[in-house]
């Protein structure tokens, strides 16, 4: 059975040995040797602290106290450090211990690792270890150190700090000033991850196939718009050791909003009339409309402007509708859509359609009847919570009326 214990010293000692400075062969030997090296790191392990949001990543000499959060996994769909699994710990302290923090994370054959075997006080690494009880306890509590809590919780004026309201009020204002500490685990599976999405010999082998032509299993996916952002400069070890691992870099990716397409053009699928989405403009034609209806009484100033501003939402309605007439003939033939045929008519009229079938008084009736629908059933819902004035079958007759005439001269004869 390999004793990883035993691996782990040797590589360490091999690697002094390259460059032993002022010591000799029979002092590398002593101080690589199971029962010395143990000793010694059971002294520097207080020297460092297991943590998972160290402060540092705001500023290299920042001076906060160590977080070593815990927190419950929950299927509460947000993304956080207790839903994120698999994810290290983080080490802060002096660089030159950082061998003892290695060698606790040494995994032995039961896949726990040596941290957890001293916590558990397992007898298993006891026997591996070759002391008894006396000395085994004395290094495990040394060891242990790395996991003390540090009773002083205290933040820095060189920490990213956020001032969070908690009570609104313009006389008695009152904040909880929050000190934003970095996730360094979590940054350290993502940058694992990303890099293995994007330079594992698996996708290299896809990227080369996609680049012949040649049909891959799997695929591959890739990340647009990432940043790579480094923390502590030339000397990333300063901030801690997951960053010195990953040599201070970490990805970002882009939190920008997307980039639309000018030309894109919604087009409607099942109603043109429901699927209008409203804008400042429209509303602001309906309420100079609503102000005149809700007056207390009615003449020919009035009545000019209430026709003024139905023959401005008119427009509106049909400046949209333009825009889909302008697109290829035959769009309203997709499977996915499903516009009464009327507006199939209206809306894409390059299509080669048979006006025997539909004739052209029909659908221009039609459509003016659906926009007086749209036009009095869109009052009511914008203005539901203010007041609205109640809109009857009167009302649709004379906008109708009213409407047909104006289309005609403006739309129909365009046609």
């Amino acid at each position: 059975m390999t004793n990883p214990i035993e691996d782990f010293l040797n590589s360490r000692r091999i690697l002094r040995e390259k460059k032993p400075g002022e010591r000799n062969a029979e002092q590398i030997q002593s101080e690589f040797s199971l029962p010395n090296w143990l000793e010694s790191a059971a002294m520097r392990a207080s020297q460092l602290s297991l943590v998972t949001h160290p402060g540092k990543f705001s500023h290299p000499d920042v001076d906060v106290a160590s977080i070593r959060a815990s927190p419950r996994a929950e299927a509460d769909g947000f993304l956080r450090s207790g839903n994120v699994t698999d994810v290290p710990f983080d080490v802060l302290g002096n660089a030159a211990a950082l061998d003892v923090y290695a060698f606790l994370s040494l995994v032995m054959e039961d896949g726990r690792t040596v941290l957890e075997h001293f916590e558990a006080s397992s007898t298993v690494l006891q026997n591996l270890l070759q002391v008894d009880d006396e000395i085994f306890g004395r290094w495990r509590e040394g060891l242990l150190k790395i996991k003390e809590d540090q009773r002083e919780l205290r933040s820095d004026g060189k920490a990213k700090q956020v001032y969070f309201p908690i009570f609104s009020d313009a006389t008695d204002p009152q904040y909880h000033l929050l000190t934003i500490l970095t996730a360094s685990g979590i940054v350290n599976v993502n940058r694992d991850r990303i890099r293995d999405s994007k330079f594992s010999d698996e996708v290299k082998q896809a990227r080369e196939n996609r680049k012949n032509n040649q049909l891959d299993p799997k695929g591959y996916d890739d990340f647009s718009g990432l940043l790579i952002m480094k923390f502590g400069g030339s000397q990333p070890q300063n901030v801690s050791r997951l960053n010195s691992t990953n040599t201070g870099q970490a990805y970002l990716f882009s939190s920008l909003p997307p980039l639309l397409d000018d030309s894109y053009i919604a087009k409607p699928k099942r109603d043109f009339f429901k699927e209008l989405r409203w804008n400042v403009e429209l509303k602001e034609y309906f309420s100079s409309m609503h102000q005149l209806l809700a007056q207390d009484y009615n003449n020919v100033n009035i009545r000019d402007g209430m026709r003024y501003w139905r023959q401005q939402i008119c427009d509106w309605v049909f400046e949209r509708a333009s825009i889909l007439q302008s697109l290829d003939p035959e769009w309203t033939t997709s499977e996915t859509n499903h516009l009464p045929i009327i507006q199939k008519r209206w809306l894409d009229p390059k299509r080669d359609w048979d006006d025997s079938v539909i004739e052209l008084d029909e659908w221009h009736n039609e459509i003016v009847r659906m926009i007086v629908v749209w036009m009095v059933s869109t009052y009511r819902r914008m203005f539901k919570a203010k007041g609205v004035v109640l809109l009857g079958e009167v009302h649709e007759v004379v906008f109708a009326s009213e409407l047909s005439e104006y289309i005609a001269s403006n739309y129909w004869s365009q046609s």
